[in-house]
């Protein structure tokens, strides 16, 4: 059984990347690679916990890329969540790219989420063309009560492990 969820995990995690038709904008999380969303497919992603500010926030991470050379005269990220009273707005400055010489990047700080995973969209408008991708995200750290459960739930275990062997 193991080894069965094993596998079904790293078909899923190998499967997950993706390639977008016209833009591409890749989450980037501090501690791994880079994570393509898409634009057709409400996409899972997990923010990174962030004190910055004195207060812990979710920190979403976005970058896009070009590999070829661009002319990027408007180019503005709009970010809208569930639990936002107002969309986060980025504008970029216009410029010229030379080939695999651009890349814009942008952070976004969200409440912390610790329930639900919470509905979002990133709307790029590159240079009048607009693209949407749809996502949920989470703050993926245990508080330090999931671990206080975790704990106790192993403890129980190896202690009934241990009953049943003095027996």
């Amino acid at each position: 059984m193991k080894r069965l969820i094993t596998l079904l995990i790293l078909l899923l995690s190998s499967l997950l990347p993706a390639f977008a038709d016209d833009i591409n904008i890749f989450l980037w999380p501090s501690n791994g690679p880079l994570i393509q969303l898409q634009p057709a497919v409400d996409n899972l992603i997990g923010g990174d916990r962030d004190n910055r500010f004195g207060t812990v926030m979710t920190l979403l991470r976005f970058n896009e890329p070009f590999s070829v050379g661009v002319t990027v005269s408007v180019l503005t990220w709009t970010l809208t969540a569930e639990n936002l009273s107002a969309p986060l707005v980025k504008t970029f400055q216009p410029k010229v790219c030379a080939p695999n010489e651009c890349v814009f990047v942008s952070n976004f700080f969200l409440p912390v989420v610790n329930g639900p995973l919470v509905a979002g969209t990133l709307t790029v408008n590159l240079n009048g063309t607009e693209e949407t991708f749809p996502f949920h995200y989470g703050t993926f750290a245990p508080e330090p009560t999931s671990f206080l459960l975790l704990g106790t739930g192993l403890a129980a275990i190896a202690w009934r492990k241990l009953s049943f062997r003095r027996r």
